[in-house]
């Protein structure tokens, strides 16, 4: 009878140790298995950000996300809907202008830091005009400005 409780009690604590390395094994495992973190950058059509597109599209954004163990999602919006979308923090990064960038989010309590410029405009702005005016008679002349949507456009003058 000896024996038997003796083998029972050796049985009992070997499940327990092993019970135990497995109970260790998966609460150490688990950041292992966990999901990569998550990134969406939200671009819109313009000439400065299409290489997003052509990042995503190359597989070259993937490549270097894997080596940093992040996942990185690029997602195209019209304009001012990416806009909302990093305001509401829908999106975790957003290609956007300067001005936006410094109005839109702060209005909004979003912190935001400015990662890349990744084009500026060096003469590429325009004032669009009728009946052949030129730049010697606008001076005294008034302007309406129009607001299509919320544009630095709309700010310009």
């Amino acid at each position: 009878m000896r024996l038997s409780n003796l083998y029972r009690t050796t049985l009992l604590w070997e499940r327990r140790k092993t019970l135990l390395s497995l109970s260790l094994f998966l609460l150490l495992a688990t950041p292992a298995f966990a999901q990569k973190p998550t990134f969406t950058v939200g671009w819109s059509i313009y000439a400065g950000w299409t290489p997003y597109h052509y990042l995503a599209k190359s597989g070259i954004l993937k490549k270097w996300a894997d080596k940093y163990g992040i996942t990185i999602k690029v997602q195209r919006f019209d304009y001012a809907p990416s806009l909302d979308a990093f305001v509401s923090r829908n999106i975790d990064a957003c290609t956007m202008t300067n001005m936006e960038a410094l109005d839109m989010p702060a209005a909004s309590g979003v912190p935001t830091t400015v990662v890349i410029i990744g084009d500026y405009s060096n003469g590429n702005d325009a004032l669009l005009v009728r009946n052949g005016l030129q730049m010697k008679d606008l001076p005294r002349k008034c302007f309406w400005l129009r607001r299509p949507s919320r544009s630095t456009s709309s700010t310009a003058l």
